[in-house]
């Protein structure tokens, strides 16, 4: 009875999503298990990641992060849901290019100075430069005039590089498995007549960049998948995001979920449940964080999300949040990561994150992280 009913809450988003898809007003919306949380870090800080998101996580949150990608990055998490209820989740993040600020050119380093260069122009130019064809005569600075020549070809590729945009793109796939599940009928409510297995999927590809100094956008698009039994329910959704990082610590993000065609299902034609999400994430020092969000669903109440995460040595962080959606339990969340392994080439991290919904029971998360330059 108590699966059966985790189910439909899921499906109300009582306890998963937005608090008036359970009032009775429109009845439940299709797909509400897309806001199930994903990654063990998000998950441990309460949901509250719309403005972090600096992980392959982006793309369950704001697509924007992964124009923020601070290296190549694989993510793997199993969770363990009340009432059997399980899911699985890989994404991959790839920093395509990244951002560097400006550095200045020291010509002097050339050992050239200016006013020597001039007098030099002026004495030699004329005795040297004539005797050169056209070709050679363009390779000289006392010949042309052309500054650019002093830079030395080293300085001149790091002065590309320094001068390039920060780009990623993301790929994602996530399963919910909700089990099987007692058939009951009005003459059978304590069921005996059979079991259905009800399922979720969704493979979802993104990218961002920088659009402005410390500032991304991006996007993700989505197949979304729905089966009960032998009832499929499709949709295809994009998120749009922005987030703004800059030097001070301080930092903003908003999202906008699910923008899209209505969901077929079978006959039937549903609203896809549109979200926004807005964030700002303060770093108080360099292994203190303090994050909050607020989700509001076009349909339905707001939702505040709150997390924190403590270094308390090099590889090891804490954990805590609280998540607004979670109306079953205390709404409280926990989570820690390690890196315990590292190589040359590779920087491997376990995550984990708890949650408890009362009587229906608890979450856990485990995931692994693996990032690479």
């Amino acid at each position: 009875m108590k699966r059966s009913l985790a189910y439909i809450l899921i499906l109300s988003g009582l306890i998963l999503s937005d608090k008036t898809f359970c009032n009775g007003a429109e009845g439940a919306r299709p797909f509400n298990f897309i806001f199930l949380d994903t990654g063990a870090r998000p998950s441990a800080l309460g949901g509250a990641y719309v403005a972090i998101s600096d992980d392959a996580n982006a793309l369950n949150y704001n697509p924007a992060g992964l124009g923020r990608l601070k290296s190549n990055q694989g993510i793997f998490t199993h969770n363990e849901h009340f009432q059997g209820i399980s899911q699985d989740y890989i994404a991959i993040g790839y920093m395509i290019s990244k951002s560097y600020q400006e550095k200045e050119i020291e010509q002097k380093s050339e050992s050239i100075k200016e006013t020597e260069i001039k007098d030099k122009t002026e004495t030699i130019n004329l005795q040297i430069c004539k005797d050169m064809s056209e070709r050679e005569r363009k390779k000289y600075y006392f010949c042309t005039g052309n500054r650019e020549l002093l830079i030395s070809k080293k300085k001149k590729k790091e002065n590309k590089k320094n001068k390039q945009i920060s780009q990623g793109i993301g790929i994602m796939y996530k399963r919910v498995n909700f089990g099987e599940i007692k058939r009951t009928t009005l003459s059978n409510p304590d069921g005996g007549i059979g079991k259905f297995d009800i399922s979720g999927y969704i493979l979802g590809i993104g990218y961002a960049k920088e659009i402005v100094k410390n500032t991304s956008m991006g996007f993700g698009i989505k197949l979304i998948k729905e089966t009960i039994e032998n009832a499929q329910g499709k949709a295809i959704a994009v998120d749009i995001g922005i987030l703004h990082k800059p030097a001070n610590g301080f930092s903003a993000g908003i999202a906008a979920q699910n923008i899209g065609s209505q969901a077929s299902y079978q006959l039937d034609r549903e609203k896809l449940p549109l979200n926004f999400n807005l964030g700002m994430v303060y770093l108080w020092s360099e292994g203190l964080l303090f994050a909050l969000s607020v989700n509001q669903p076009a349909e339905g109440d707001f939702s505040f999300h709150y997390g924190m995460e403590y270094k308390i040595v090099s590889e090891v962080d804490l954990r805590i949040g609280y998540n607004g959606k979670n109306e079953a339990g205390n709404a409280l969340t926990l989570g820690f990561g390690v890196a315990p392994y590292k190589t040359a080439f590779a920087k491997y991290e376990l995550n984990y994150a708890f949650s408890s919904y009362g009587v229906l029971g608890d979450s856990h998360k485990i995931e692994l992280t693996v990032q690479w330059k």
